[in-house]
C-alpha cells in the first residue's frame, strides 16, 4: 500500500514539475511589452484616465505599481518607460495614435498599434509600415 501512494506523490510532483516548466517557457517567450502590460495595464490605465482626463494639470499620485518606470504625461498621450528596459517606451491613448515622436533620439521610430489604446515606439524599417 505505501508503495502505491509513494508512486502517486511522485506522479503528482512530475506533474506540477511539468506544468509550472510550460508555463514558465509560455511566459519567457512573450515580448516585454505584452508582460509589461500583463502585469500594469489596470494600473497604467487608471494613471492615465486621471492625468488626461480630471487630473490635467494637477498632482496626481503615481501608483505604488508604476514608480518602477519613467512616466512622462503630454496633451493626449501619457508614455510609460521601464527602467529596467531602455528600449521599451509604451504609449497610452484613448483618441488616437500618438503623433511620431519629434526627439533626435527617436529619429525614424514611430508607433506601433498593440491593442486597446495602447502602442509602442518602435523602429520603421526603411521602406515604411
Amino acid at each position: 500500500m505505501f508503495l502505491m501512494n509513494t508512486n502517486r506523490v511522485l506522479i503528482f510532483i512530475t506533474v506540477l514539475a511539468v506544468a509550472f516548466f510550460a508555463l514558465h517557457n509560455c511566459w519567457q517567450s512573450k515580448p516585454a511589452s505584452e508582460k509589461w502590460l500583463y502585469m500594469n495595464d489596470g494600473a497604467a490605465r487608471d494613471y492615465a484616465g486621471q492625468v488626461l482626463g480630471p487630473g490635467r494639470g494637477a498632482k496626481v499620485p503615481i501608483p505604488e505599481t508604476l514608480t518602477h518606470s519613467v512616466i512622462e504625461a503630454y496633451d493626449t498621450y501619457v508614455t510609460f518607460a521601464p527602467k529596467s528596459d531602455s528600449h521599451l517606451v509604451l504609449a497610452f491613448s484613448p483618441n488616437a495614435k500618438p503623433p511620431a515622436p519629434k526627439d533626435p533620439a527617436s529619429a525614424g521610430k514611430d508607433w506601433l498599434p498593440l491593442g486597446d489604446s495602447w502602442y509602442q515606439l518602435t523602429l520603421i524599417p526603411a521602406g515604411g509600415q
